[in-house]
């Protein structure tokens, strides 16, 4: 595992002063089974950025630290990728959450993995769970949902739940949690709660694809998403995204020339 984490972190590019790991999208597959196949381990987290994310933690230096601290940063989004090859940097691949977590799925399929997904909205994690345990042939996969009681900070509104979920978590020795909150709340969320669940190789937030796996929102097609379009699928499929769409593609951009870039 330590080979594969230090390959990832020899070269960091930092949009806005947020690190974004230069890494491929097989090189952070390769990274992700050496972590789930190791004995001994500590929880490793991982944060998927994308345009809006950097802008989000551009104004709010606690979700600033927390990225910036985590253990692998991968470049989600296709504005990510444009900025970095505009500055030089090809070896960046894009990696969303949700392809992620399911390349780890399907590279797990028939194999013990136990999976918690938690967040969305009614029984949104559980019908997320129940779809992928049937598509990847998971024997040990669950779901709880707490997301509507979770504030901006990262917090439980009441305290009840945050006890609750971290018993849950606890009681399944999860390998890998999967975090549908939102950021910020999601990453707030994991860094402040991580220590709870020793058994977990690996936390991720993965934004609204819980909702994808439920079923109850549509991805884009594959050839969309591979001309790098998914946003204007977002925007209109989704049209209160627009404040968010307007972040990534205007806010975005003059946010990196203010704050600049370099690479360590």
């Amino acid at each position: 595992m330590a080979d594969a984490l230090n390959q990832s972190k020899l070269v960091k590019i930092f949009l806005g002063g947020v690190g974004i790991n230069a890494i491929k999208k097989q090189e952070a597959l390769d990274f992700a089974k050496e972590v789930l196949n190791a004995a001994n381990h500590k929880t490793v987290f991982v944060v998927t950025p994308n345009p809006e994310i950097i802008v989000e933690a551009l104004r709010n230096p606690e979700f600033f630290n927390v990225l910036n601290n985590a253990d692998l940063s991968l470049a989600d989004g296709i504005g990510l990728n444009i900025v970095c090859k505009i500055f030089g940097h090809y070896n960046i691949e894009r990696i969303t959450g949700i392809d992620f977590v399911e390349q780890m799925l399907k590279f797990y399929k028939d194999r013990t993995l136990n999976v918690f997904l938690v967040g969305g909205e009614g029984n949104t994690a559980q019908l997320a769970a129940q779809k992928l345990k049937k598509r990847f042939a998971l024997h040990n996969f669950r779901g709880a949902t707490f997301g509507p009681d979770i504030l901006h900070d990262g917090t439980f509104k009441q305290d009840y739940d945050r006890k609750e979920i971290i018993k849950e978590l606890a009681y399944f020795f999860a390998d890998i949690i999967v975090v549908g909150f939102g950021a910020p709340k999601q990453e707030l969320w994991i860094k402040k709660n991580m220590s709870y669940f020793p058994s977990a190789k690996m936390m991720i937030g993965v934004g609204g694809a819980l909702d994808v796996w439920a079923g109850s929102k549509i991805r884009a097609p594959g050839f969309i998403r591979a001309l790098g379009f998914e946003w204007l699928w977002r925007l209109m499929t989704e049209p209160r995204r627009v404040k968010r769409i307007f972040n990534a593609l205007i806010i975005f951009p003059v946010s990196l020339l203010r704050h600049g870039n370099k690479h360590t």
